[in-house]
């Protein structure tokens, strides 16, 4: 039964050792990694005042100044079928024979010049 108590105790000691290590290991790690965290902390802040809120302001405003488009679009079948319609009765309309004015205005535009001879 004694070597049964010796046993456990070495076990004991051996598995309280091996948890000491282990804990000097992790806090090693933790302290090696602490840097890298918080140099990806202050890369992650960086990048969201530098990247990530200027779009999102940009979008903002002209979510604003663009939603009164979204009334328009609604009408845009009927604003494309007038513009359509106006398009057909303008094409459909005979042309006007030149009235006489525009002679006059051609006329006006060379009166201050003077006429060339021929000889």
């Amino acid at each position: 039964m004694g070597e049964l108590v010796v046993l456990f105790c070495v076990l004991g000691v051996a598995w309280l050792v091996l948890k000491i290590i282990g804990a000097i290991f992790h806090l090693t790690f933790v302290a090696l990694a602490l840097p890298f965290q918080l140099l990806a902390a202050v890369g992650a802040v960086l990048l969201c005042v530098i990247l990530i809120i200027p779009f999102a302001v940009i979008a903002g405003v002209l979510g604003i100044l663009l939603a009164p488009l979204l009334l328009i679009v609604s009408l845009l079948p009927f604003i494309l079928i007038g513009f359509g319609l106006l398009f057909l009765l303008r094409r459909n309309q005979p042309s006007r024979p030149a009235s006489p004015r525009s002679g006059a205005i051609a006329q006006q535009g060379t009166a201050g010049q003077t006429p060339s001879r021929q000889s």
